[in-house]
């Protein structure tokens, strides 16, 4: 059970970090751009740091096909905030889409190029990232044994490796996925993300090494995921 907590506020700080991402992205009102970027992309940071972290405990007990595309859960929670907070333009077809990803986990048309681009290398830096955590922390000791876990990364033990090249891919995402939210809007460039989740999917399944369980379930899933995603991105004729 304590899992499943871990789990949802480790969704719940991701979401924050990117709320907070999205604010960086926006003018600032005392006209102090460089502190206002600082200052949010900071707050990004230690949400997101403290997600990371709940995360890590989680893959020590959860294979990573089931547990990474659980927090599709994140759009429900980013497109009302980006819909609260900034009235960003929500379509119907993109709660639609919405909901059909987050049915997908349980058993937005036009966006500028360099966004989808950033955001596409931000989706392959995480995904990757997400396998590299996973091998690494099924080799370290549980982080409940914080001690222990450090030694074991101080002596540069099994598994350090992958967790600091991991988090260097995270890094690196959200470096990407800053430069995605100048150009798309956050409701709509969140929903890329759960191509993160199909590629993580498979790769867990089908690199050598791996062979987490295949479940039709959870193709079923996947299915869904993309009709989501397509729902969002699927070009709109404009009448006129």
């Amino acid at each position: 059970m304590s899992v499943w907590i871990c789990l949802v506020f480790a969704s719940l700080l991701s979401c924050t970090g990117q709320l907070c991402q999205k604010q960086a992205t926006r003018p600032s009102k005392s006209g102090r751009r460089g502190y206002h970027i600082l200052v949010w992309l900071g707050l990004a940071l230690l949400s997101l740091g403290c997600s990371m972290l709940l995360w890590l405990s989680v893959l020590q007990s959860i294979p990573v096909s089931i547990a990474y595309p659980m927090l599709s859960l994140n759009f429900v929670w980013v497109t009302l905030a980006a819909w609260g907070i900034w009235r960003e333009p929500v379509a119907r077809r993109h709660w639609l889409g919405v909901g059909l990803i987050v049915v997908g986990d349980r058993y937005s048309r036009e966006p500028y190029l360099m966004g989808l681009i950033w955001a596409l290398f931000s989706v392959g830096l995480a995904s990757g990232a997400q396998l590299l955590l996973r091998s690494a922390m099924v080799e370290l000791p549980p982080l409940t044994e914080i001690f222990t876990f450090l030694n074991h990364l101080l002596h540069l033990r099994a598994g350090t490796f992958g967790l600091a090249f991991g988090l260097m891919g995270y890094l690196l995402s959200m470096v990407c996925w800053y430069f995605a939210l100048h150009q798309l809007p956050l409701a709509k460039a969140y929903a890329l993300l759960s191509l993160s989740y199909i590629l993580v999917w498979a790769a867990a399944i089908w690199l050598p090494g791996w062979h987490e369980p295949f479940h039709w379930q959870s193709l079923l899933g996947v299915l869904l995921i993309v009709a989501g995603v397509l729902t969002i991105f699927w070009p709109v004729k404009r009448q006129g």
